[in-house]
């Protein structure tokens, strides 16, 4: 008879939650021969007692406090007499949740262009946001208004959105595009915020939006 290969963990989801004050916990593996490691991410914050194993044993996680975010490490136990594998994702909390806001979601900028920036809330650092520009296709005498708003975050208390734009030369048409903003932390979850962005046209107005 063929000997059915047996590896894995007991843990639901194969999900090992660690409280954000880290410490030491005992993954349990259960197997019926020999497996190693693989690590598919990298961290220096968790160390493991092993990296293989031969049958049924305990592997020692021993995670350092996280002060940050949520993050999390991935690794593979791969069985070494077949390919059979399984995945254990190790989730820590962090001691800060992500916090995103703005007091107006809603920005008018000269028409005249030049520098202006908005106040946003949070505790995020500036250079940790992806931030994307999306132009509203208005069209305005037969041209296509783009790249008109150069955007980037600062900051590391107090974080801002400083916006650069070029002068808007039509006389009627409002220039608009939205910006959004957004983080994912370690464990793959997302906070994100969109801001509404209106520049005046070269009277200093906010016409009529042409389409």
């Amino acid at each position: 008879d063929i000997k059915l290969v047996e590896l894995g963990t007991a843990l639901a989801d194969n999900v090992c939650l660690i409280d954000a004050e880290g410490g030491e916990f005992d993954l349990s593996v259960y197997s019926n021969g020999e497996y190693h490691v693989q690590m598919l991410s990298e961290a220096s914050w968790l160390q493991l007692s092993t990296m293989k194993g031969n049958g049924d044993g305990v592997i020692k996680l021993n995670a350092e406090p996280n002060a940050d975010f949520k993050r999390m490490v991935t690794f593979i136990l791969c069985s070494d007499v077949d390919s059979r594998r399984d995945t254990v994702y190790v989730k820590q909390l962090g001691a800060i949740e992500a916090q995103l806001s703005v007091e107006n979601t809603s920005v008018i900028l000269a028409g005249a262009g030049g520098q202006s920036s908005a106040s946003i809330n949070t505790n995020i650092p500036a250079d940790k946001f992806d931030v994307k520009v999306e132009y509203d296709l208005n069209v305005a005498d037969g041209v296509v208004s783009t790249d008109w708003l150069d955007v980037r975050m600062t900051g590391s208390g107090p974080v801002s959105l400083d916006m650069v734009t070029s002068s808007n030369t039509h006389a009627a048409a409002v220039r608009s595009a939205s910006v959004s903003l957004s983080f994912v932390d370690g464990w793959g979850d997302k906070v994100a915020l969109e801001l509404n962005v209106l520049q005046k046209n070269s009277n200093e107005m906010l016409g009529v939006i042409k389409t």
